[in-house]
């Protein structure tokens, strides 16, 4: 049962000690029956390999802390936020999923989905700012009737990133 939830929830990318908290019930029960004397050996080896365990994720998560992509790009992206609102467009699951995590807004960032809908957005009299691929850019500014304004280009794991304004 621990081993099971352990091992599953060491496959997730983002981890927090919360996500543990269903292993804990199995631990407590694979510990208190160790304590026999004919299982000592195993519970020394299962704690030896949970504190090494431990210390490896310590260092890769003190490594890795300050240059998550995500956490870079928000910093970078917080500047123009207080202007208009935040649209995306083109983006991957994940980027999106980076995005709210590291920005926690109140509601989740509206996310355009076709060039109609984004065509729809350009021709609003409202102001907004799009964040998107920039391949994504560079089609839409060739078929609109009404182009975007470029603001800022960002660096963002092997892409590039535009925010743009209509």
């Amino acid at each position: 049962w621990f081993v099971v939830l352990f091992s599953l929830l060491t496959l997730f990318k983002f981890r927090t000690s919360r996500y543990l908290l269903p292993a804990l019930p199995p631990l407590a029960i694979m510990i208190g029956g160790t304590w026999r004397k004919k299982f000592a050996f195993l519970l020394a080896l299962f704690l030896v390999t949970i504190f090494t365990w431990h210390a490896r994720e310590y260092y890769w998560i003190k490594r890795d802390s300050f240059y998550s992509p995500g956490m870079i790009l928000i910093q970078e992206l917080k500047p123009f936020l207080k202007e208009s609102p935040l649209f995306l467009y083109g983006l991957d699951m994940s980027t999106i999923e980076e995005i709210n995590f590291y920005l926690d807004p109140v509601e989740p960032i509206p996310i355009i989905k076709t060039t109609e809908g984004l065509s729809k957005h350009l021709r609003k009299k409202e102001k907004g700012l799009f964040l998107m691929p920039l391949e994504a850019y560079e089609e839409t500014q060739s078929g609109q009737d009404a182009p975007m304004v470029f603001i800022q280009e960002f660096k963002y794991k092997k892409g590039k990133l535009v925010l743009a304004s209509n």
